[in-house]
């Protein structure tokens, strides 16, 4: 008897010591985060939220446009930088939004509508050579030789993504006071036929804003190269807005001539 009386009083010491070493051990790092703000923020990847993406000045909408042939309408996507400077891009992912195909929700990896989506997207500052108050033609926004996605800004990285998703790189370091348009507007040719609204269909293109800090790299590719590992690792989250293109007009958030 008394010998398993202390074979038990044993194993309950152990045990007590067991849970004191884990409140230490856990104590302790608790502390470490609270004391050392970089070692808290490396814990708590805060470099995921470097940049802002919004429509206009809507905080938590997306937008949605009719597809019918003159309709125009301003949809002013702009990323603000937000906290210490960044290497920032745009994923840009064109997904189907018709909830009777087979393949809703996935990524198109149709080339000819991708371009066609991408054609109807314009980066028009101030609304001065497109106003979107008046309709076009095909040759009359060809002959605009205004810009889809703002290439000023920013430039398409061809050595990543895949049909159905394209990066665009922010040229500069983003710092803290930067403020950039990717696109102004939707336009919708009035000259295109049904079977161009057909090959356009229902759609969705989301486009998110991935951003890693800017110190600690020499140059934008070796930034990038260390985002683009980031990403596909996962775990991280970034702000994203979506853009609906719908042949419902009561789906339509915004019409002509208005900001979103």
């Amino acid at each position: 008897m008394g010998t398993r009386w202390r074979g038990r009083g044993q194993r309950s010491e152990l045990s007590v010591m067991m849970v004191i070493l884990l409140i230490v051990v856990t104590f302790g790092l608790a502390l470490s985060l609270l004391t050392e703000p970089e070692a808290a923020a490396q814990a708590f990847a805060s470099e995921d939220w470097l940049a802002e993406i919004r429509f206009g000045h809507s905080e938590g909408t997306d937008a949605a446009v009719a597809l019918i042939p003159g309709m125009g309408c301003e949809k002013e996507l702009t990323v603000e930088a937000v906290g210490a400077n960044s290497y920032m891009r745009l994923a840009v992912e064109f997904l189907e939004n018709d909830p009777d195909s087979e393949h809703y929700n996935e990524r198109i990896t149709d080339k000819k509508r991708i371009s066609k989506i991408k054609r109807v997207f314009y980066c028009d500052p101030g609304f001065v050579r497109l106003p979107v108050s008046e309709s076009y033609s095909w040759e009359d926004l060809e002959a605009s030789q205004v810009q889809l996605f703002n290439g000023a800004d920013f430039k398409r990285d061809k050595t990543c993504g895949s049909i159905g998703m394209e990066y665009y790189n922010y040229k500069s370091i983003f710092t803290e006071t930067t403020t950039v348009l990717f696109f102004t507007s939707v336009i919708i040719p009035e000259d295109w036929s049904e079977e161009d609204i057909k090959t356009l269909g229902e759609c969705k293109v989301m486009i998110t804003a991935q951003t890693i800090h800017a110190s600690g790299f020499d140059n934008a590719d070796d930034a990038f190269a260390a985002l683009r590992k980031d990403v596909r690792s996962g775990g991280k989250a970034y702000k994203s807005k979506a853009i609906v293109l719908t042949r419902e007009r009561t789906q339509v958030i915004h019409g002509r001539n208005s900001a979103q």
